[in-house]
C-alpha cells in the first residue's frame, strides 16, 4: 500500500474541515470494544480492514495527486515513493542476473554462502590426463558450455537442429539436463555414486566423528548426483566442483591426521564429480559427433539422388 500520498491526501483533507473542538487521539488496540467509545470505534475499523482485505475486488484509485511531482512507477509493482534506491538495486541484480545466462562478465567471480568452493584437487588442473576432466567445469562456470540452449541462444543452430537432447529424453539441452536429468547419462551417474561412496566410507571408517554427522555424509555420498538434498534449494552444482555448505565439518580443534582426513573427505566429492561431469561431456560430444556424421551422409546421399542441386 503507497500509504505516503493516503497521509499527505488526509493531511490536506483535515486541513480544509472547519476547526471544531475534536481531536485525534491515539488509541491502543486490541481493547475491549465494551471499555470506551474510542476502543469501539477502533475495533470497527479494524473489522472493516480486515473486511477489505478479503474482498480483493474493493480497491479505490491512488490518490497521484498527492505524490512527488516525479515519482517513479513499475509495471506490476505501481509507485515507488519511498526507498528508490533498494528497488534500483534489485532491479539492476535481476538485469545482471538474466545477463549472466550467455555472458561470461563476472560470472567466474560469483559465489555463493550455498556452497565450498575452493577444494578441487591441484592435479586435476595441471596433469594432462585430468585436465579433460576440469574442461566442462570452466565452461560452465564461465557460460561457455556450448549445450545446444546456449546455442540457441545465440542463433548458431540451423534451421534442422532443435534444442532437444541428443538422446531421445524430449527435453531442452541445458548444463543441468546434461548432468543432472538426461536418461543417457543415468548408468554413468550410478556408476559414480557407487564410487563415491566406496571412498567415501574408507574416509569415514578412520574419521572420528559423531554418529550424525557419520551418517548425514554417508547419506550426502549416496545421494550426491540427485537433484535434491542434500543441496541447497535442491539445486545440484556438483559439476561446478561445488560442495553443500551445510556438510562442512569444523577441524579446529582436530589433530593434524584428522583435519588431512577432513581435507581428503571434500576432495573426494570434488573429484569424483568434476570427474563424473568430463565423462558425462565426453558421451555427449560423442553424440554430437555422431549426429554430424549421419546429417552430412544424408547430405551427401540426397546430392547424390538430385534431391538438391550440388
Amino acid at each position: 500500500m503507497h500509504g505516503r500520498c493516503f497521509d499527505r491526501w488526509i493531511q490536506s483533507l483535515m486541513k480544509d474541515i472547519p476547526i471544531r473542538h475534536e481531536q485525534i487521539e491515539w488509541v491502543a488496540g486490541h481493547q475491549d470494544p465494551a471499555a470506551s467509545k474510542e476502543a469501539a470505534l477502533n475495533d470497527r475499523a479494524d473489522r472493516l480492514a480486515k473486511k477489505a482485505h478479503r474482498r480483493p475486488d474493493m480497491t479505490m484509485p491512488w490518490p497521484t495527486w498527492a505524490m512527488d511531482e516525479y515519482t517513479p512507477h513499475v509495471e506490476g509493482l505501481g509507485w515507488i515513493e519511498s526507498s528508490l534506491r533498494q528497488h534500483v538495486d534489485y532491479f539492476m541484480a535481476r538485469l545482471q542476473l538474466q545477463h549472466l545466462k550467455s555472458s561470461t562478465i563476472q560470472r567466474l567471480g560469483i559465489t555463493d554462502v550455498n556452497y565450498m568452493t575452493g577444494k578441487a584437487p591441484a592435479y586435476m588442473f595441471r596433469h594432462a590426463p585430468s585436465q579433460y576432466s576440469v574442461m566442462p567445469l570452466w565452461l560452465s562456470k564461465s557460460g561457455q558450455l556450448p549445450t545446444k540452449a546456449l546455442l540457441e541462444e545465440r542463433n548458431m543452430l540451423s534451421e534442422e537442429q532443435s534444442s532437444d537432447c541428443y538422446f531421445a529424453c524430449q527435453q531442452r539441452e541445458t548444463d543441468e539436463h546434461i548432468f543432472l536429468h538426461c536418461k543417457g547419462m543415468s548408468v554413468l551417474r550410478q556408476e559414480a555414486t557407487k564410487r563415491l561412496q566406496a571412498n567415501i566410507q574408507k574416509i569415514l571408517d578412520e574419521l572420528d566423528l559423531t554418529e550424525h554427522q557419520t551418517n548425514r555424509l554417508t547419506e550426502a555420498a549416496t545421494c550426491y548426483f540427485d537433484d535434491g538434498w542434500p543441496w541447497p534449494l535442491q539445486q545440484n552444482r556438483y559439476w561446478l566442483a561445488n560442495i553443500p555448505s551445510h556438510l562442512k565439518i569444523e577441524i579446529r580443534d582436530m589433530t593434524i591426521e584428522q583435519q588431512s582426513l577432513v581435507r581428503r573427505l571434500w576432495t573426494t566429492f570434488t573429484r569424483e564429480g568434476v570427474q563424473l561431469a568430463g565423462r558425462i561431456w565426453a558421451k555427449r560430444q560423442q553424440a554430437a559427433f555422431k549426429d554430424r556424421q549421419l546429417a552430412l551422409r544424408n547430405s551427401a546421399d540426397s546430392a547424390d539422388n538430385g534431391d538438391i542441386p550440388i
